[in-house]
This record gives C-alpha cells, sequence and structure tokens, in this order.
C-alpha cells in the first residue's frame, strides 16, 4: 500500500491524463479508478478501507490483491514519462532524476538487444552523474563504457578513457562506501538512543574518520564532505561539545555557501546544526535568528525540512518564554493544508506540542487574545488516540504523554482520577526510568507527586520540593535532540509555570 500511495500521490490525475492523450491509452478502468481517487484523496489509506470501498466485501483478497498489482505497474510505467523539470524541484534534483532516466532506458534497450546503438544515452548519463557526485551511476556507466569501447564498437582512445575513469570513480565509491557506513552507524546511534555514550564503539568510528580525512579533504567530493563533516558533528553531539560542534557547522556552512551553492541541501543542513549547536550553548536568541534564516531557502511545505525548521522556530521560543510566538509557530504547522502529508511520527509530535500549547493556555501562561491565530478546541482523549504509536514507546515520547495527562488533570483538580494516575506513574517511573537519560524526568515526576501531598499549598509545596529541585539543578538539560523530545517544556520552566498557576488559582 505505501507504494501504491505514493505513486499515487506524485502521479496526479492532470499528469496521467495527459500522458493518456500522449500515448493514446485508454483510461483507468473503473475499480482502477475508485482505488486511484481513494488513494489520491484518503487520509491514512489503508487495505481493509480500500477493499471495502471498492468491493464491499472484506473477504475478496484476491480480486483486490490483482487490483492493486494492475494499478502499481500501470503508475510505474507512467512515472518513465512524467515531466521532470517541474517548479518543485532544485536544478540539481531535476539532473539526478534525468541521469537516473538516461541510465535506465539504456538498461532497457541494452535488454532489448539494442546497447550498443544507445552509448549516447550513457554519455548524457556519465555528464550528468558526473556533474552530481552520483558515485554508484558513475561506476555504473563507465563500467558500461568501457566495455563497450573495448570489445563490442572497439575505439583504443575511448576504451583508455573509460577505464581510467572507471578505476578513478571506484576509488570514489570505496571512498563514499566508507563515510556512508560511518554516517548510517553514527546517525542511527544519535538518532534512536535516548542517551548516547561516548565508548568504544564511538572511539572506533572517530579513529576510523580520523583516518580517512586528509582522503576526504583532498577528493573536494562535496557529497563526501556533507556526510564526513555530519559525522564529526555526530561525534561532538555524543560528546556533548557544544563549541566543537559550531565550528563544525560554521566550516562545512561557509564550504559550502563558497563553493557549492548549488548543493542546497548542505548549506540547509549545516546552516540547521549551527542553529542547533547554538542552543547546546543556550544562546537562544541567536539559535532563533538561525532558524529563522532557513526560510530563505523557499522550503517545500509538508517536508521534513519545513516541518524541522518550524520545530526548531518553537523549541527556540519555548526556552526563551515566548509562549505566544510558540502558539502561532504551532498554528502555523498544524492548519497549513500539508501537514497530513507528514510522516506519522512527526505528525505526532506535533499533536504532542500541541497538546502543551493547550495547557498553557488552560493555565493563563498564554492568553490567546495576544495570539495571531487560535486552535481548535482541545480533548485529552483525542489526542491519546491521535498518537498511537508514541504512546507505546515506554522510553521516549510516551514519558512526555504521561506527564502531559496528569497535568491536565492537576489544572482540572479532578482529585480522584489524579491520585489513580499518580499510582500509575510511580510504577511507571520505577520500572521505565531507571536509566541515565530518564533522570530530570524521575525527577520531575516527583515534584509531581509532592503537589498533591501539600495539598497544592504554594509554601508546603515549595518545602516539600526544595531538595528535588536542587538534584535537578544538578542534572541540567543537556539540549540534545533526545532532550527537547522528552522535555517539550523544559522541566524548570513547567514546575514555574504550575507554580504561578496554582499561585493564581490561591488568591
Amino acid at each position: 500500500m505505501k507504494l501504491l500511495s505514493t505513486l499515487a500521490q506524485i502521479l496526479s490525475q492532470q499528469k496521467v491524463h495527459q500522458i493518456d492523450v500522449f500515448t493514446g491509452r485508454s483510461s483507468l478502468d473503473n475499480k482502477s479508478k475508485i482505488l486511484y481517487d481513494y488513494l489520491q484523496n484518503g487520509e491514512n489509506p489503508n487495505d481493509l478501507e480500500a477493499k471495502n470501498i471498492i468491493y464491499g466485501d472484506l473477504s475478496n483478497n484476491d480480486a483486490y490483491r490483482k487490483l492493486k498489482n494492475r494499478l502499481t505497474h500501470r503508475l510505474l510505467n507512467t512515472s518513465f514519462l512524467i515531466n521532470l523539470t517541474t517548479s518543485s524541484k532544485t536544478e540539481s534534483k531535476v539532473q539526478t532524476l534525468r541521469a537516473h532516466r538516461y541510465w535506465a532506458a539504456y538498461k532497457l534497450l541494452s535488454l532489448l538487444g539494442y546497447g550498443s546503438k544507445a552509448t549516447s544515452l550513457l554519455k548524457n548519463a556519465h555528464s550528468l552523474s558526473k556533474k552530481n557526485n552520483l558515485f554508484e551511476l558513475n561506476l555504473l556507466v563507465c563500467k558500461e563504457l568501457k566495455k563497450i569501447y573495448g570489445l563490442y564498437d572497439y575505439n583504443k582512445r575511448e576504451s583508455l578513457k573509460y577505464n581510467k575513469l572507471y578505476a578513478k570513480y571506484l576509488d570514489q565509491y570505496l571512498l563514499q562506501s566508507d563515510i556512508e557506513g560511518i554516517y548510517i552507524h553514527l546517525g542511527h546511534i544519535v538518532e534512536s538512543t535516548a542517551s548516547s555514550e561516548y565508548n568504544e564503539e564511538i572511539k572506533d568510528y572517530e579513529n576510523q574518520l580520523r583516518a580517512l580525512k586528509d582522503k576526504v579533504l583532498d577528493s573536494d567530493l562535496y557529497y563526501v564532505l556533507y556526510q564526513f563533516h555530519q559525522c564529526e558533528f555526530f561525534i561532538e553531539m555524543i560528546k556533548r561539545n557544544f563549541k566543537k560542534q559550531l565550528v563544525i557547522a560554521q566550516k562545512a556552512k561557509n564550504y559550502f555557501d563558497n563553493n557549492v551553492k548549488e548543493f542546497t541541501l548542505g548549506r540547509f543542513i549545516f546552516t540547521q546544526l549551527e542553529g542547533i549547536s547554538l542552543l547546546g550553548l543556550k544562546r537562544f536568541q541567536n539559535a532563533s535568528e538561525i532558524f529563522h534564516s532557513l526560510e530563505k531557502f523557499n522550503l517545500r511545505e509538508g517536508t521534513l525540512s519545513w516541518q524541522s525548521t518550524y520545530h526548531y522556530q518553537f523549541v527556540c521560543a519555548i526556552l526563551t518564554n515566548d509562549y505566544n510566538t510558540a502558539h502561532d509557530v504551532l498554528c502555523k504547522v498544524i492548519q497549513n493544508k500539508n501537514f497530513k502529508k507528514l510522516y506519522d511520527e512527526f505528525r505526532q509530535q506535533w499533536y504532542i506540542k500541541e497538546a502543551y500549547i493547550h495547557l498553557l493556555v488552560q493555565m493563563g501562561i498564554i492568553d490567546t487574545e495576544k495570539t495571531e491565530k487560535q486552535l481548535k478546541r482541545f480533548s485529552l482523549n483525542k489526542f491519546l488516540n491521535e498518537v498511537p504509536s508514541l504512546s507505546r514507546d515506554k522510553k521516549g515520547y510516551n514519558v512526555t504523554i504521561q506527564i502531559l495527562q496528569l497535568l491536565f488533570l492537576i489544572v482540572k483538580r479532578d482529585q480522584d482520577r489524579i491520585l489513580i494516575k499518580i499510582e500509575s506513574l510511580r510504577q511507571y517511573k520505577n520500572r521505565y526510568l531507571k536509566a541515565k537519560a530518564f533522570r530530570r524526568s524521575h525527577i520531575f515526576i516527583s515534584m509531581l507527586f509532592k503537589l498533591t501531598d501539600a495539598n497544592y499549598k504554594i509554601d508546603l509545596v515549595q518545602e516539600k520540593t526544595a531538595k528535588l529541585r536542587s538534584k535537578m539543578e544538578m542534572h541540567p538539560m543537556d539540549f540534545s535532540e533526545q532532550a527537547m523530545s522528552i522535555e517539550i517544556i523544559p522541566y524548570e520552566q513547567m514546575w514555574e509555570s504550575i507554580i504561578t498557576y496554582l499561585s493564581r488559582k490561591g488568591k
């Protein structure tokens, strides 16, 4: 379903119609048309719903499978005819797509026995792949050309030329493969581990990078440099060395700005990493300026880069206590028509942000009369249904969701449900929050328990939480990606908001 749904989104009805006219092919049959329309317009399309719409019979598996295969093959064939030069694509992406299309066309002709007649396609592919650092394609194309000119259509000069290029591209490919292997492993560690440790494994990667550094810098291959500098950055993230992170990000950004301006991804990523480094250094205003500057890249709405830019703008607004701005950034994202195009996990992360903003509104911390836009009414039960996968993540976002539930109950003063939630949270805390990465969450939940112990009386609350607050200060937030995913609002700020709210209520 994922492949078919993606093809349907890429190939709009207008494109399919234009191609049908051009090729003289018949239009889609009725059931294929219903499935295609469903994939175009449905929210989170799935097989069960599609099957029910088309057949009204959930047991009709064989017919539905054949229908899906038929439409998939039709759209795959159509994808070869779509126009590459759309305004949403950069020149680099258009050239990359065109290079692969030339290669695919050559392979099809080669399989039909006409490969030696299609060398112009290979040379076109080589010209574009060389320009865009497409290592694998360079290698494949030159392998074919050296075989053609060395055997089938002998040409000594061309044969020598492509043999030398093949050897050169093989070295480049192996270097890129080495760097990419490290990049994949470090990226996975940084993205998936709640608290990455600078251990022997990381030291080994660091040594590998050090050994490859001169070769990488001498190669001047911008995509290899792109991954290499990110690897350097990941290691300093793990080491919590924010100053070195900033140096790496700025150096890489300057390289791409001055040498490969057309490589927009490199310029964007290292500008973003510069902002992330400034967050770690607690230079929140500087970080905010960097994240706002990312809008100059004309980010396409609904893309990963678009949502991540506003994610960091939201983070900066929270960290500077500018909750009204955080409210407006949130509205800009979740009320955008392309919001539903985001991956489920990213969309759910924004729902968590929305829940926190609603909490601040209910606490009177955010004055909606001073915000540019308004959010829809909030329902805690609906919110929990909107974040199913994150709710099951016992060692990540689920911590945030559990705390949120208790905070909403505290604001409502629903004492019976508060006591039930505290008991379940006590078990949750002791079972899932033992690791060092969750120390601050463990402390904050313990502080929340003291609210009921002190019957919400501010002086008594402050007295009972004094030691816990001191303990929290001994373990400050490190502003890593993992920490910010758990603490949507840093616990110190959230606690001050709770105290402010209770003080107002007391009066």
